[in-house]
């Protein structure tokens, strides 16, 4: 098995721009380092969800340790700026000297490793909607209104004075107009129309209601987590087999914000660990990915219902593991299992739409309070929409 891994300590998210970014690598072909001496060349792919999109050249010359299979991928400004903000994947392409090509890791893409380029101070504000909380829209908001009354009753958008017109009935009267002002204005007046209708069903089939039904639909603010207490670990999740780990502990670890669901599995092929009943429904056919950060060596069994894989673990630093897939069934179970012999170590779960793994995040009900959250709801549901 080939595998490629971050080394303990490498940094795995740069910022773009940044000239002295250094991802470190290590390729291992049956948990043995691959002596890198005898290449010919090295390739470092990056891409994301979607497909291959640059790659940059390591000399061989130029690596430290190349008999412990350890590379050092240098991000240069130029390529971190070209890329956006967001969650990047990565492959290494070693060729030896009778020109034969070795790719690692040896798992189907996308489920390889993978880095983050985040925003810099300086980045232009990006279509994605940022956090922010009630309480600062509502101070934006109003900091907004005072500002423009305050121009309103200041007189900063009045303008120099004009010239008296003539009224409009001094222009219908020089426009031939026979008769006093009061006849007209009485003369302004229409006959009363017929009751008009409301034609709804082509009011919800126009492209701008759809466009905006559709956004509404797809709402995700900062990637929406739609799983309960995934900060904690703890009401909502039920431990399956438990009893049978040799160690089964939910700890804090310097570092790590989350709790922590440390397993150790001496069994061999027994599914212990988490999972988590969900109460939101998916609709049959939707794109979603679920993720976690995970450590340790052995296997971990990521699933929800028919979108499930088992990943092969073997590092000692935490990398975010992800798998996108299409929704079979409304309604289904996360699972979080620690399948095989090993000890694995993992925290900040996550389920969302879409098919790109975004930053780990609380479910929408647990930042606002019950209140806002219904009011938002309420909103929603009014245009069209949903929201859960």
């Amino acid at each position: 098995m080939r595998n490629l891994a971050f080394t303990s300590d490498s940094q795995q998210s740069i910022k773009l721009g940044d000239s002295s970014d250094v991802l470190s690598l290590k390729v291992t072909e049956l948990n043995q380092p691959v002596d890198l001496s005898k290449a010919s060349s090295i390739t470092v792919k990056i891409g994301n969800a979607q497909g291959f999109l640059t790659d940059i050249n390591v000399e061989v010359s130029s690596l430290k340790y190349p008999t412990d299979g350890i590379i050092d991928v240098v991000i240069s400004s130029k390529i971190s700026s070209e890329l956006p903000a967001g969650q990047y994947l990565i492959e290494v392409w070693i060729k030896d000297a009778q020109g034969n090509t070795v790719i690692y890791p040896d798992t189907s893409y996308p489920t390889v490793i993978g880095f983050s380029i985040k925003k810099n101070i300086m980045t232009a504000t990006s279509t994605v909607i940022t956090t922010i909380t009630l309480a600062d829209f509502e101070t934006k908001f109003d900091d907004m209104q005072k500002d423009l009354q305050d121009k309103v009753t200041s007189g900063y958008f009045k303008g120099d004075k004009g010239d008296t017109g003539d009224s409009a009935y001094a222009v219908a009267k020089a426009g031939g107009f026979k008769g006093t002002e009061s006849e007209w204005l009485a003369s302004l007046k229409g006959a009363t129309g017929a009751t008009g209708t409301v034609d709804n069903a082509g009011l919800i089939s126009a492209p701008a209601f759809q466009s905006l039904q559709t956004q509404v639909n797809n709402l995700q603010v900062g990637g929406q987590n739609y799983l309960l207490n995934s900060a904690t670990l703890r009401s909502g999740w039920g431990a399956n087999l438990s009893a049978k780990a040799e160690i089964f502990e939910l700890i804090t670890e310097a570092g790590v914000d989350n709790t922590v669901l440390h397993v150790k599995n001496s069994l061999g092929t027994a599914a212990i660990g988490l999972y988590q009943i969900l109460t939101h429904k998916f609709e049959v056919g939707k794109a979603i990915t679920q993720s976690v950060m995970v450590r340790g060596h052995g296997q971990l069994y990521l699933g929800f219902g028919a979108v499930n894989k088992t990943f092969t673990i073997d590092s000692d630093a935490y990398t975010k593991i992800y798998l996108p897939g299409i929704v079979t069934d409304t309604g289904g179970v996360f699972k979080l299992y620690a399948n095989d012999i090993g000890e694995i170590w993992c925290h900040s779960p996550k389920i969302e739409t879409g098919n790109l793994a975004t930053d780990w995040c609380l479910n929408p009900s647990e930042i606002l309070t019950q209140s806002d959250y219904a009011k938002i709801k309420a909103a929603i549901v009014a245009l069209g929409g949903t929201l859960s």
